[in-house]
């Protein structure tokens, strides 16, 4: 059921995060593809790692959709609030800083997830 939900989040996350980045201006072309490319990786990464996960310690793989839920929460308000918050000021430094936290509280709470699961079965 978390593995369904996660799945969903990523997937509202990635699109509802691309949405809010084509409604926060309208920059040239070039730049909405790299940039819509930026703000969808960390999604698309914990989309492919679900794929991957099927062979992993149970806690591990929780650990992997209660992040995807977190990181497609965190991103959407963030966006979200960027824009609205931020009339007067470009909510650029937004769309570049969130990609690669999202992408560091994955990794971090991925692998000690996996470290954790290893030290109590081995």
């Amino acid at each position: 059921m978390l593995r369904t939900f996660s799945l969903v989040a990523g997937i509202v996350g990635a699109v509802g995060s691309v949405l809010l980045l084509l409604s926060s201006g309208h920059p040239p072309v070039f730049l909405v593809v790299l940039f819509s490319g930026w703000v969808a990786f960390p999604f698309a990464a914990l989309i492919v790692a679900d794929l991957f996960s099927k062979r992993w310690h149970a806690r591990t793989r929780a650990a992997l959709h209660a992040t995807t839920l977190v990181v497609a929460a965190a991103s959407l308000l963030s966006y979200g609030r960027a824009i609205a918050g931020m009339p007067a000021a470009r909510p650029t430094p937004w769309f570049v800083m969130v990609p690669p936290l999202s992408c560091l509280v994955a990794v971090l709470a991925v692998t000690g997830a996996a470290f954790m699961s290893r030290r109590s079965s081995g």
